[in-house]
């Protein structure tokens, strides 16, 4: 005889079916959620790239590669350019010079290159002489990679001020000093502007470091920026008096820049008496920052 079941009565499955569909069910739970852990997991474990590049200037400063941080080749204008006989503090545009300091700078392959012209100013003809020195420096030494301290963008205590300040008016002259870098992003192969910290105010340099680096972005999202830092507040008049930024700043700059960034340069004046150490609070900060995010 066979049996029909009846159209109003529910199927049912054998115990032994029943279990073996709990029994997939879970399996198929427990795979999804390893993987969505060990997705974490993996994302956690694999650091962002971000490069600390040592340029610290401080009598007795060491090597410092032992603890993770990068040579940097930094070129200043006294090697770039030729002195000017009729204003000493300035200089003029020399092909021969950039062309023996590109030359030497195929002695230190892989190093990156950080040229450092500013006596002339921020005009448009000063800006396309920048951009020459940028060019003909990769002309003799193609296999260089260069950037030139302060740009991309240009002026970012301008910025600050403009912040801290509430300038509209301060603002826009930054973004005109942005409208006439295109020659130097351009010739460039790494943007390197400067984010010293030029006041006290933390808000205002986060905000200035965010709006400084997008503006980067835009000039170029696929060249990398290194920003310049310096562990002691910024002064023009007197930079070996400045003062050192407390050490938790230090840390909050450092965080800061490393979601936005691809890395900074650590820069100090060589003029003063300071010594370094390496349980200086700034450098310590660093140390701890590097640990935190597995660069060293």
């Amino acid at each position: 005889m066979t049996h029909h079941s009846s159209p109003h009565t529910p199927f049912r499955l054998p115990c032994f079916g029943r279990l073996a569909i709990n029994t997939a069910r879970l399996l198929i739970a427990t795979t999804l959620t390893a993987t969505a852990t060990c997705s974490v997991a993996s994302a956690q474990e694999v650091p962002k790239s971000f490069k600390i590049f040592n340029s610290i200037h401080y009598k007795g400063t060491p090597d410092l590669s032992r603890y993770g941080l990068l040579p940097l080749n930094l070129i200043y204008e006294n090697r770039l350019a030729a002195a000017n006989p009729d204003f000493p503090k300035q200089y003029t545009y020399s092909a021969a010079s950039i062309d023996t300091e590109a030359r030497a700078a195929e002695a230190k392959p892989g190093q990156i290159v950080s040229l450092d012209l500013e006596s002339w100013g921020r005009g448009p003809g000063a800006i396309e002489k920048y951009a020459m020195a940028a060019r003909e420096f990769k002309r003799v030494s193609p296999a260089s990679k260069v950037g030139m301290y302060g740009y991309v963008p240009l002026a970012n205590n301008l910025l600050y001020r403009a912040i801290h300040e509430h300038s509209p008016s301060l603002e826009k002259a930054w973004i005109r000093v942005q409208s006439q870098v295109s020659p130097v992003a351009q010739a460039v192969d790494i943007f390197m502007p400067s984010l010293y910290t030029y006041g006290p105010d933390s808000s205002a340099w986060t905000k200035m470091a965010q709006m400084a680096i997008a503006n980067a972005r835009k000039q170029n999202p696929n060249k990398p920026v290194y920003a310049y830092i310096w562990p002691q507040f910024y002064s023009s008049k007197d930079p070996q008096l400045s003062k050192f930024i407390p050490a938790k700043l230090w840390r909050t700059e450092l965080e800061t820049l490393y979601p936005i960034a691809d890395g900074v340069i650590v820069w100090t004046t060589s003029r003063g008496s300071i010594e370094f150490s390496t349980s200086m609070p700034w450098f310590q900060e660093t140390l701890a920052f590097m640990k935190a995010h597995h660069l060293n």
